[in-house]
């Protein structure tokens, strides 16, 4: 899997939790996982299983297709970002 879909699944979590002003631990509440387990979505540590990811977009009230339409927009973008090296 390429590094840059678990950052943009996590960019667009953060940014609809923000746009929908909900805490990590009330977004966990909502999607019905750990307060832990957004941290992680978010930090891009952690990739959510289907299941999450539906509960995530019924949380954010989002279609399910158009939320996986926009992450992979901007996974196409990091992925042909030049990234800096070592």
């Amino acid at each position: 899997m390429s590094e840059s879909l678990p950052a943009a699944i996590g960019q667009i979590v953060r940014a609809h939790r923000e746009r929908a002003g909900l805490t990590q631990a009330e977004l966990a509440v909502a999607a019905n996982v750990s307060e832990s387990y957004i941290q992680r979505i978010e930090y891009g540590q952690r990739t959510p299983t289907i299941t999450v990811f539906l509960q995530l977009a019924r949380a954010f009230d989002v279609e399910s297709t158009d939320f996986l339409q926009e992450i992979l927009r901007l996974q196409t973008i990091l992925s042909n970002t030049p990234q800096p090296h070592d």
